[in-house]
């Protein structure tokens, strides 16, 4: 009886703790909008669960039954490929993945030996965009990041993220919030 306690105030510290970092996220959305700062970009497992229209996961891994069981912790994250955002013009190639940080699942569960796929964790440049309304995302949206990091000087080394923070009604228009991750040297 007191492992099925010890479980359960782990799970909700960690939840507290997840909800902590989203609180804190959203809460500096309005001044993030815009402005870049390096921020470390946690390591997550992930599963991709669509292209640009299909939103089904189609495996029955392990992984996913985790994702099922934690979806409190699950976040929704597009993937740009290295090769869609390094070159002069970015391309619109992206996924949606759903990502779970390492350190949460691998403190819920012994993941020891496992071969999930996983988001390292890397230093980024970081800042927030407003995506606007359904079907309005695209690479575009990654322009003025992508021309900062090389103002900079910096050189991107690896896929850029993006973190879906909030989805908002505001007077019938349809708004998206996304914290963007360039990994950077």
């Amino acid at each position: 009886m007191g492992d099925y306690y010890r479980r359960k105030v782990l799970y909700y510290s960690l939840l507290e703790k997840r909800n902590r970092i989203m609180q804190e996220l959203l809460e500096e959305v309005p001044g993030a909008l815009g402005k870049y700062r390096i921020r470390e970009y946690p390591s997550g497992y992930y599963l991709r669960y669509s292209g640009k229209k299909d939103f089904t996961v189609n495996e029955d891994s392990k992984l996913k039954k985790y994702f099922d069981r934690y979806f409190s912790f699950v976040e929704g994250v597009a993937s740009f490929p290295l090769s869609s955002t390094s070159g002069e013009t970015p391309v619109d190639e992206y996924d949606w993945l759903l990502c779970m940080r390492c350190d949460f699942l691998d403190a819920l569960e012994d993941t020891r030996g496992e071969d999930f796929p996983v988001i390292s964790a890397r230093k980024a440049v970081y800042t927030v965009v407003y995506a606007g309304e359904e079907g309005t995302f695209t690479v575009d949206l990654l322009k003025p990041v992508l021309s900062y990091v090389q103002k900079q000087g910096y050189r991107i080394c690896g896929n850029v993220y993006g973190i879906l923070l909030a989805k908002t009604l505001d007077q019938g228009q349809f708004r998206r919030y996304i914290g963007v991750y360039v990994p950077v040297e």
